[in-house]
């Protein structure tokens, strides 16, 4: 019996990793070293790496000749970061499923993780992205990391299908959290967030407080 291997990337993360986990494994990718020599360049003096300009541009039709449309120069909505390590799924299904499956569980726990934005290598990232600035204050090792997936990916593979797409959403919502630039704006996702585990909790406990102040005792 062979078992069946698909490799995705993803970034970026600023540490050397490599661990595995039930179902698969996180490794560093050759290219670390050049993609994190790059993020440096551009990481801004607060630790942020923030997006690019953009403008709008016109084509003429008979020259083929491009021209910057003037007074649409801003920062750019969405942008790609360079990757950093390579996700590897054993029995995987299709690349789709996995990405907001477990392997989307496990890399979105990374971020948590290591108080950072991260995303695959081809979709896009919003605003700007913790480098050099975690918004967690944790030190971790690789057996620290194996220890989290040790008993967080079993967990996970118990929830419902539901369930286990609230994580993976609550988990991104949280990364982003942590990066926005106003107090307001993190208060208001992170409440969100609050309120997504005690959805989760709901069904997994089967706890209740209906009264929002009383949920995160219930979590206990």
């Amino acid at each position: 019996m062979t078992t069946e291997h698909q490799s995705d990337s993803f970034g970026f993360l600023f540490e050397k990793l490599n661990v595995s986990f039930d179902g698969g494994s996180v490794t560093t990718r050759e290219d670390f070293v050049k993609a994190r020599k790059w993020v440096n360049s551009q990481v801004n003096k607060d630790g942020y790496l923030y997006p690019s300009t953009s403008y709008a541009v016109t084509k003429d039709i008979k020259s083929e000749k491009w021209k910057r449309v003037p007074k649409t120069t801003r920062p750019a909505k969405f942008f790609h970061m360079p990757p950093s390590h390579e996700i590897s799924m054993l029995n995987p299904t299709d690349q789709k499923s996995d990405r907001y499956g477990l392997a989307g569980f496990v890399v979105q726990s990374l971020a948590f993780l290591y108080g950072t934005k991260l995303q695959f290598w081809d979709w896009f990232i919003e605003g700007r992205v913790p480098v050099k600035t975690q918004t967690i204050n944790i030190a971790l090792t690789a057996s620290d990391v194996e220890m989290f997936f040790g008993r967080a990916v079993p967990t996970w593979k118990d929830y419902s299908h539901i369930n286990k797409k609230r994580m993976v959403n609550l988990l991104f919502v949280h990364s982003v959290a942590g990066a926005v630039e106003w107090d307001w704006q993190r208060f208001q996702l992170e409440y969100m967030v609050t309120d997504a585990c005690y959805r989760i909790a709901l069904d997994v406990k089967k706890c209740s407080a209906p009264r929002h102040e009383d949920r995160l005792q219930s979590f206990i």
